[in-house]
């Protein structure tokens, strides 16, 4: 079976249907997207932190950069010249913006119409209306700076047929369309899991309870049926072309790889993060536990010998710069103070009473996030290389 042609998105035609997930923190950038559309896939920029991670990239052009603080440019102008120049080198980009990451959200959505994309997927959360605040509100946002007859896919990720026929719900009963495709992640992600940490606990089988094929698909199907044929995009442990030819058979439109792109050589992961994923074994890639999970509140899985877990930190624990080291950059030299200042600059910590680990946190040990297959990685392809072998 041909993979052409077949994934249909509105103002896209992508040569195959594999989109590449778009990960954060400085994963999925402009080196790895631009590879990702070059070789017939769909790209996914991550939105996290571009305004340090863009800054780098311009300044290493020999660009001059305006810095609004230090160590970081303006956060729309850095959306908009990462998805720009993704872009002019892919011919079409999508960007991944987390609903967790309220203070910057918006100014994602803004930088994103601006700059040209032609996608706009998100989750960790729900892309939807609350009240009178439109913080995280997809539609609504995409409309006030893109206008109304925008060609702009909006994507949410789900993990269930109940949360999809939420979303489907909530913009349809607003006058908005419906979503141009939804992606339904299952367990095998890597993160961030769209089950809590009590729900897991409590599952005797988790992988089995809500596999992706065997119990969520169907349902998502029906809801997607119902509201005019939204296309299924299938996410969480698709790692081979049998995998992308089962998952079309079973109704899905495409799918969306996260960890086999991880370990690129133009993925943002720095070098001693992509030897952990080759190193990880089956029984190393486990889910965080809540008492130093991700401050989103929403689970992960991570290599469980990486250094910042190894440490187990206590206070000092802070995922965002477990992953800002993953990436090879360390937040000290950027701002020459130690750790983050004040409160969460990424605006994760919302429960009342806590205070965001990343204070004063020094400690960018490396962490690494990988999906449940991600241990079958055994060596580090090019993304020619590893689009060539998902094809065919």
């Amino acid at each position: 079976m041909s993979l052409e042609k077949i994934l249909k998105l509105k103002g896209m035609d992508p040569r195959y249907p594999i989109i590449q997930g778009g990960m954060g923190i400085g994963i999925s950038l402009y080196e790895l997207c631009s590879a990702v559309g070059r070789w017939g896939g769909v790209p996914t920029l991550s939105s996290v932190a571009l305004d340090q991670f863009t800054r780098k990239r311009l300044l290493a052009q020999g660009e001059e950069v305006i810095d609004v603080s230090p160590g970081r440019m303006d956060f729309i102008e850095a959306t908009r010249r990462e998805v720009e120049d993704t872009k002019k080198e892919a011919g079409v980009v999508a960007i991944n913006i987390m609903c967790r990451l309220p203070l910057f959200y918006e100014m994602s959505v803004k930088g994103a119409v601006e700059g040209g994309a032609n996608m706009i997927v998100s989750g960790a959360g729900l892309a939807i209306n609350s009240g009178e605040d439109h913080t995280t509100d997809l539609p609504f946002l995409v409309e006030k700076y893109a206008g109304k007859n925008h060609n702009i896919n909006l994507v949410p990720i789900v993990s269930s047929s109940a949360i999809a026929n939420k979303i489907c719900g909530n913009w349809t009963s607003r006058g908005y369309d419906t979503p141009d495709a939804i992606i339904l992640e299952g367990p095998k992600a890597g993160g961030h899991l769209g089950w809590s940490y009590k729900r897991i606990a409590r599952s005797e089988n988790f992988l089995k309870e809500f596999d992706l094929f065997d119990k969520l698909l169907d349902p998502v199907l029906v809801v997607a049926e119902k509201f005019g044929g939204i296309p299924v995009i299938t996410a969480g442990g698709i790692y081979t072309h049998k995998n992308i030819l089962y998952a079309l058979s079973r109704g899905a439109a495409g799918v969306q790889m996260g960890s086999r792109f991880a370990a690129t050589e133009e993925s943002g992961f720095s070098n001693e993060t992509k030897k952990l994923i080759i190193d990880a074994k089956k029984e190393d890639i486990v889910i965080a536990d809540q008492s130093w999970g991700s401050p989103c509140v929403f689970p992960f899985r991570y290599i469980n010998n990486s250094p910042l877990a190894l440490e187990k930190s206590g206070e000092h624990f802070c995922i965002c710069t477990g992953l800002f080291g993953a990436a090879g950059q360390d937040n000290t030299n950027l701002l020459g103070t130690k750790g983050f200042p004040r409160k969460c600059p990424e605006g994760y910590v919302k429960e009342k009473g806590k205070i965001c680990p990343a204070v004063g946190n020094t400690n960018y040990k490396t962490i690494g996030i990988l999906g449940s297959e991600g241990y079958r990685i055994d060596k580090v392809l090019s993304t020619q290389e590893l689009m060539a072998e998902l094809i065919n």
